[in-house]
């Protein structure tokens, strides 16, 4: 219907702006933000469609976009709580917790029940560290709004650190129970149940939560939609394409790829790095993601990604590095090293190479077991994440991208460091060591001390890296062993290393 309108009158922001709720809504993430932008195009002035774009940007974790869309939303309608708190919500993503406080601050003192707001401020004092006055904020407001999601998922959170566990889960079963809940909302509050029955050592309550949690967010049964991307990377970066392709001429060993699958370690090794005073750590850029997406254009403008990779120029290669360098340069201008910790990266190393010949790749690698559990018992993931809502999937993904890590081990020049998070967590300083001496750096006590570096991580192991190195997490499969045969089925069907 809404494609109709545009084909009847193509000038229709409110069609545009239709289509792209209508794709939104199908997790079409992209395609939205498309249509979000030709509607805007049409009418600058379209704060709705701002707003929506700045939704759609935040599932594709774009979050510096989406603040600009919703600073663009809000100050077309600034009396907006809505509006507020979700640039305060993207802000407080970017570790930019001040100005978050500032407009959840603003948002409370136009609307006292603006409990969105309340949530993500209270959810800001625990990501600082400080769960005490989290704990004050929601408190009162525990047992009369019973029937808000979000303060219950907040309150929940901040439960496992003042020792409110059976309080947390009293609430999150009333709203489960509730046919007031609606579909959507559900799965967060099965996942943070779960997490709260682990908590207490109730595994088998846990995993059914889980599971639950994961059912509703679940977008295919089928292992091979998620493989395939990797399947056609090793056809097109072989061997041959890279002794012949193009490699930028700059030089800079500024940049240091942390990758590996999710949950494996990645955050920890990061912050052993950012301790060290020569070195800047950036977390989960997206730039990578941005430059890759921009090949077909910037190559031939008709063939998609991967195969526009054919008619690379060393022109196209070095105006990527340039960019990226620019990216690190706006980061951090000093430090002689800046690391990237998007896990994912691991797709883009072929390209990586040819934009970076120098750089240096740290791979963090962890029992598939436990980093596949871990992942599935994480609802931080969006649908770019398909594969972690299924046990076989999940499986078939691990092993995938195992393969895909040895056949840039065979063909790359770039040196990749393999880190296993066992070994880490059983020798701290030995590995620490041999982290930073393959950075290029001399050695730094303060890397032994990372849980004392005041930086943001904005990742699910935020927590974690406040801590000093724990054993806890190793092994941690055990717990759920019983029900996670479709798991261990789908690892086994290939040369899984454990």
């Amino acid at each position: 219907f809404h494609e109709r309108a545009i084909k009847t009158n193509p000038n229709f922001s409110l069609a545009h702006y239709n289509l792209g709720n209508a794709l939104f809504e199908k997790a079409d993430f992209e395609s939205a933000i498309r249509c979000y932008q030709n509607a805007i195009r049409l009418n600058p002035n379209y704060a709705d469609a701002y707003a929506n774009m700045g939704d759609a940007l935040m599932k594709q974790f774009l979050r510096a976009e989406a603040v600009q869309c919703y600073r663009n939303a809000l100050r077309l309608h600034s009396t907006s709580t809505g509006l507020r708190c979700s640039l305060a919500d993207a802000l407080a993503s970017l570790g930019k917790y001040a100005e978050a406080l500032q407009h959840y601050d603003i948002a409370l003192s136009q609307n006292l029940a603006d409990f969105d707001s309340l949530s993500g401020k209270a959810l800001v004092h625990e990501r600082q560290g400080r769960p005490e006055a989290a704990l004050e904020l929601l408190d009162a407001h525990a047992i009369r709004q019973t029937g808000h999601v979000r303060l219950a998922t907040a309150f929940a959170k901040i439960s496992r650190k003042v020792k409110r566990n059976d309080d947390a889960i009293l609430w999150l079963r009333k709203l489960l129970n509730s046919k007031e809940t609606l579909e959507r909302q559900r799965f967060q509050l099965h996942f943070s149940l779960g997490v709260l029955f682990d908590a207490v050592g109730e595994y088998d309550s846990a995993f059914e939560n889980f599971r639950r949690g994961n059912a509703l967010k679940r977008v295919s049964d089928d292992p091979a939609f998620y493989t395939r991307e990797m399947d056609v990377l090793t056809g097109i970066y072989t061997a041959e394409f890279m002794k012949s392709a193009p490699r930028a001429a700059h030089g800079s060993d500024r940049p240091v790829f942390i990758v590996g699958m999710p949950r494996s370690g990645t955050t920890l090794a990061e912050q052993i790095l950012a301790s060290h005073p020569s070195v800047f750590g950036a977390g989960e850029l997206e730039t990578i993601n941005r430059i890759m997406a921009s090949l077909p254009r910037r190559i031939s403008g008709s063939l998609s990604f991967p195969e526009c990779l054919r008619g690379l120029k060393r022109e196209h290669v070095e105006a990527a590095a340039r960019e990226y360098l620019h990216c690190l340069e706006q980061l951090s201008p000093d430090a002689a090293r800046v690391t990237d910790k998007m896990p994912h990266n691991f797709l883009a190393l072929g390209f990586i190479e040819l934009m970076f010949p120098n750089a240096r790749v740290v791979h963090c690698v962890r029992d598939p077991m436990d980093t596949c559990l871990s992942i599935y018992s994480n609802y931080d993931f969006n649908a770019n994440h398909g594969y972690a809502f299924d046990l076989t999937c999940l499986g078939a993904y691990y092993r995938r991208y195992r393969a895909l890590m040895e056949h840039w081990q065979r063909i790359l020049r770039i040196p990749i460091l393999e880190l296993r998070y066992e070994d880490l967590v059983a020798d701290q300083e030995a590995k620490s060591r041999e982290l930073v001496a393959f950075c290029g750096l001399e050695w730094d006590n303060r890397c032994l001390r990372f849980y004392q570096t005041e930086r943001i991580a904005n990742t699910p192991s935020y927590d974690q890296v406040r801590q000093p190195i724990y054993t806890k997490s190793v092994g941690r499969w055990k717990h759920y062993e019983r029900h996670l045969e479709p798991l261990r089925r789908a690892l086994d069907q290939g040369d899984i290393h454990r």
